[in-house]
């Protein structure tokens, strides 16, 4: 990739895309734990925990989910993979907004519920995560438009050495309409 050769920050994009997933559950499975505890303390935050560590284990599990439909399935206009075309969408950039929306009601009693402010800076951690992302993403796709512009006056310099520059023997008119017939015939 062109971005690689510019520095070691531009190197560590490469890292972002495994990254973002191993957070993801990492995430959700410190989520399940501290939403678990909270609602054993009987919080109501506890609830709330436990169904964003579900949607975030959902979103975060879409990409095992998309290879096992594309191996299963071969009709491209199904319904199923319609529906799920559908949840792809959250992607990128609309995760990182939506996991930052649903990380704010966990800092709401810092006081009451320390732990949930865990929950919350992970899920914020995976929102950067996934805005470092869609700028990698976006890097990558100017790369692919402007391309690498090779100079195109070389690109047939082997195949003119290859040519035979005699002219051929006459051929008369007769022997190529005799040749058209019995190329007919068979």
């Amino acid at each position: 990739m062109g971005y690689q050769n510019e520095g070691t920050c531009y190197r560590l994009l490469d890292c972002v895309t495994p990254l973002c997933k191993i957070w993801g559950l990492a995430t959700a499975v410190g989520m399940y734990g501290v939403g678990a505890d909270i609602l054993f303390h009987r919080n109501y935050l506890g609830i709330y925990i436990l169904v964003v560590a579900f949607s975030t284990t959902f979103l975060e599990t879409t990409w095992v989910v998309s290879l096992f439909l594309d191996i299963c399935i071969s009709d491209e206009n199904s319904r199923c993979l319609r529906f799920w075309d559908y949840i792809l969408w959250l992607n990128r950039w609309k995760k990182s907004v939506l996991y930052a929306f649903l990380a704010i009601p966990m800092f709401s009693e810092p006081h009451a519920v320390w732990m949930a402010l865990i929950s919350g800076s992970m899920l914020l951690l995976l929102a950067s995560l996934y805005l470092i992302a869609t700028y990698k993403a976006q890097n990558e796709a100017k790369e692919t438009l402007l391309g690498s512009h090779e100079e195109t006056y070389d690109r047939f310099e082997d195949v003119q050495e290859n040519f035979d520059d005699t002219f051929p023997e006459h051929i008369s008119v007769q022997d190529t309409l005799a040749n058209q017939e019995a190329i007919l015939e068979v």
